[in-house]
This record gives structure tokens, C-alpha cells and sequence, in this order.
């Protein structure tokens, strides 16, 4: 996995280390349906957006994780950069994963990731996981969706 910082961080190095850390169990976490560790990394005002464009409360995520409404079974991240700005940092990149939903193996999907984290008394946490599709499994464009209250799914590309 490449992983990069941007210089002039207004925190110290192991801001950064802590959130790609926090990275790491994340996804062990995923793999192996740790509801408790979930629990702890996700901030309880977080916002989880899927790539088609679904938000969900942090109640609403943990609970579909305890019914095994999907599950992982392979979850890369093939880079991640880490910015911090004081007390939040930002980490975009690329991954794949294949995902099962309802025990439904999905095709492999390629993806564009943006993750904003909180320190919340000396703890980084989870507040608005993005994944978006990279089309034809090209990462050079991809689609996130946008919820936006009161309207439509809508769409950007980068």
C-alpha cells in the first residue's frame, strides 16, 4: 500500500501514523465484521456515504454490519494520502474490494476513497467515509455520488 503525507501538516508526524493506523483496523475490522472496533473508530455524529449515493447514520452502519447486510471479502487500499489540518484530518486514494451484500458476492470493484477523521480528545475518528466507482475500472475517472438532502442523487466527477 503507498501511502504519502503532505508536507506542512499543521500536526506533528504521528497525527498522520495515527490515522493510517486507524486505517489499517478499520479494514481488519470490516473483514472480520468487529462490530466493537467499528464502534470505537466511527465518531457518533459520522455520516457514511456509499458509492451508490446511500447515507446512513452510524446506528444505521453498525446495525447493517450485525445483520451481515454486507461483508467483505477482499477490502485493498492500493494508496492512501494523509492530510491534517489540526483537529481533522483528510485521507483520499484508491482501493478494490469485492463486497457481498445480503451474501451476494459483487465483481471486484475499483474505487476512489475520501475519509474525513476527527480528534475528539486526543481520539481520531471516522466522520464521513466516500467511496466513489472508478468507471470501467479505470482509475483516472471516477464517479462519487453526493447526497444532498431534499433532492435527487447527484453525481461529480473527478
Amino acid at each position: 500500500m503507498g501511502e504519502s503525507r503532505a508536507k506542512g501538516s499543521n500536526m506533528p508526524q504521528s497525527a498522520e501514523n495515527a490515522i493510517a493506523a486507524i486505517e489499517q483496523r478499520r479494514i481488519a475490522a470490516m473483514m472480520a465484521t468487529d462490530i466493537n472496533t467499528l464502534d470505537e473508530l466511527i465518531d457518533e455524529q459520522c455520516t457514511h456515504i456509499e458509492s451508490n449515493g446511500t447515507s446512513r447514520t452510524k446506528a444505521a452502519f453498525l446495525a447493517d454490519v450485525v445483520r451481515r447486510e454486507f461483508s467483505f471479502d477482499l477490502f485493498e487500499i492500493k494508496e492512501n494520502h494523509i492530510r491534517v489540518f489540526g483537529d481533522t484530518a483528510i485521507v483520499t486514494g484508491t482501493c478494490h474490494n469485492i463486497v457481498r451484500v445480503r451474501g451476494n458476492p459483487n465483481p471486484i470493484k475499483h474505487a476512489r476513497h475520501l475519509r474525513v477523521y476527527v480528534n475528539r480528545d486526543g481520539s481520531w475518528k471516522s466522520l464521513t467515509p466516500l467511496t466513489g466507482h472508478a468507471d470501467g475500472g479505470e482509475l483516472g475517472h471516477c464517479t462519487f455520488p453526493m447526497y444532498l438532502p431534499h433532492r435527487r442523487l447527484q453525481r461529480f466527477e473527478v
